[in-house]
């Protein structure tokens, strides 16, 4: 198939933005020139509008996903890492420290 060809029988599905604005409840109150005095987009005159000072309603946003704290390698917690060999297994050392020097 060429690639024009898959380009019209499967057309790109566009993805939608990570951080999204959340999506507006209300109506949005915005100065209007229709004649010679500024009006509100809801009908009334722009200084009378009561809500022209309230912010717009809007969906509470979802819960995100957690991140990794970005801070460099020398600030992280030490820990052990006994990772010598096969999962389980225990150096001779380590096995001799943790039976209390016998083996």
């Amino acid at each position: 198939m060429s690639r024009s060809a898959r380009q019209t029988w499967f057309p790109r599905v566009p993805r939608l933005a990570r951080n999204q604005r959340p999506v507006p409840l209300a109506p949005r109150h915005r100065r209007v020139w229709r004649g010679l005095r500024p009006d509100c987009s809801c009908g009334l005159r722009w200084r009378n509008c009561p809500d022209r000072h309230m912010t717009v309603p809007t969906e509470p946003t979802g819960p995100t996903a957690p991140t990794m704290p970005n801070r460099p390698a020398w600030a992280d917690a030490t820990v052990a890492n006994p990772q010598v060999g096969r999962v389980g297994w225990l150096t001779l050392a380590q096995t001799w420290r943790a039976n209390g020097g016998r083996w």
